[in-house]
């Protein structure tokens, strides 16, 4: 439906590319893609009329049936463009009409709401229960209220805080209290709780790190030396009955010979691989590939070592057990 129908066919080509249609006869090299393209793009055409112009019995070419796509497509396409500019006019033809309709007539309000009036305007009026918040007279807002306004004679800001005393057990403070007009639960501020003792503060360490990270790296070293090795050794598992599989060695260009054997000795000498010199049951080839700094990365695919392993399985904790450990706990670090 939102493709285009080169966009479509381009897409069925790849998946083709995937499938083979060819003759189960091994003497005959017959292939059928063509007709199976053919086929489906009938099948997957959104449109329901030229599906039905596609299946009038013909035995049209792959060819042909491109060709009535694409043609449809291109008039589909023109007749959505004389479609919007027809309604374009159309809307701009009745916006038009309608200023010239609201300019000709005078605007005239409710003295009772303030919105503008019509002619069933007296039973829908919002104001006609209404009690006004001015004059607390009924059938109009404040808004419209023609009740003149008393002036006062000296007005004094307030910034909705006053200084009361709060008390606690032996415990006597003043401190300012800020005033809401809404329906809430009274919050006490950080300063308060402290002054009460409802909240202490506990003193810690702190530890300052440095700033550099030239200053960072030469104080822990010894973690940012090498590649690191855990300790122990872990011993892999094999299932029953797996059988050894042996990769013959992929032939490697002469142009990464020279650093393929720099970063193996890299690896030798830091511990990660080991020399073997003796024939094995599992031989796996090397996967080498360039990083953007020129150097490489070099793996293993052991896929069939893998599918041979036994694994073990461990439960991973979820929020709920973590949370449920630390209940009751007074004190984090």
């Amino acid at each position: 439906q939102y493709q285009s129908f080169a966009e479509f066919e381009t897409e069925l080509r790849k998946q083709m590319q995937y499938c083979a249609y060819k003759c189960s006869s091994t003497t005959c090299q017959a292939t059928f893609d063509e007709r199976m393209l053919r086929d489906r793009i009938i099948v997957g055409v959104y449109d329901k009329k030229l599906q039905l112009k596609l299946l009038d019995g013909r035995n049209e070419s792959l060819a042909d049936v491109i060709d009535k796509c694409k043609v449809f497509e291109i008039a589909h396409q023109h007749k959505n463009i004389l479609d919007d500019k027809s309604s374009t006019v159309a809307s701009i033809a009745s916006d038009i009409q309608a200023n010239i309709n609201a300019l000709d007539q005078p605007k005239r309000v409710c003295f009772n709401c303030g919105q503008l009036w019509q002619k069933e305007h007296v039973l829908i009026c919002k104001a006609k229960y209404a009690m006004c918040r001015k004059c607390t007279k009924k059938g109009h807002f404040a808004v419209m209220c023609r009740q003149m306004d008393k002036k006062p004679h000296q007005t004094q800001s307030s910034n909705g805080k006053i200084n009361l005393n709060k008390q606690t057990v032996g415990t006597l403070l003043w401190s300012d209290i800020t005033v809401v007009s809404n329906e809430f639960e009274p919050i006490l501020g950080l300063y308060t709780c402290v002054e009460l003792g409802i909240v202490k503060r506990a003193d810690i360490d702190v530890i300052s790190l440095p700033h550099s990270t030239e200053s960072f790296l030469e104080q822990y070293k010894d973690v940012f030396t090498g590649c690191g090795k855990f300790p122990g050794e872990y011993k892999i598992y094999l299932k029953e009955n797996s059988k050894p599989v042996v990769h013959y060695r992929k032939r490697i260009p002469h142009a990464l010979l020279s650093p393929l054997k720099i970063e193996l000795d890299k690896m030798l000498q830091g511990g990660i691989i080991s020399r073997v010199d003796y024939p094995t049951d599992w031989v796996h080839n090397l996967q080498i590939h360039e990083k953007s700094n020129g150097k490489l990365r070099i793996c293993l695919d052991p896929k069939p070592l893998n599918n041979c392993i036994k694994r073990e399985h461990f439960l991973i904790p979820t929020i709920q057990d973590l949370m449920s450990c630390l209940a009751y706990s007074t004190v984090f670090s």
